[in-house]
């Protein structure tokens, strides 16, 4: 079965643009419109990463949230992204982390990061 990524945008308010772009020392250029991380045809809300960045107390990532009657920015330590790790389809004993949040609904995508090397 092949991953899909769902469809779902959004664009991001200007309080919300303002407010990732003041995250110091961030990693990402901002785009005003986000697609959602998550498989497809999950029933949750939809989520994104908005900013990522390393601070004095280690690495952290905002994240977008909406859809069933929310939307917020969450903020997640390293620790508390999904444990999943994949090899890098070019460079196999690259590992790399699941990007998403710990918990995050359907599965881990094998599609953007390569054949998976431990399980969630």
């Amino acid at each position: 079965m092949t991953w899909t990524q769902c469809p779902e945008r959004t664009t991001l308010t200007a309080e919300e643009l303002a407010g990732l772009a003041g995250v110091p020392g961030g990693a990402h250029e901002l785009r005003p419109e986000m697609q959602c991380a998550l498989q497809a045809a999950h029933s949750g809300p939809h989520t994104a990463m908005g900013q990522s960045y390393s601070g004095q107390f280690g690495p952290f990532e905002h994240w977008l949230t909406w859809g069933l009657g929310e939307r917020r920015v969450i903020v997640y330590r390293q620790d508390e992204l999904c444990p999943a790790e994949f090899s890098s389809p070019t460079w196999p004993a690259d590992i790399t982390p699941c990007p998403l949040p710990a918990g995050h609904e359907g599965t881990c995508s094998p599609v953007l990061l390569g054949p998976p090397v431990s399980g969630a």
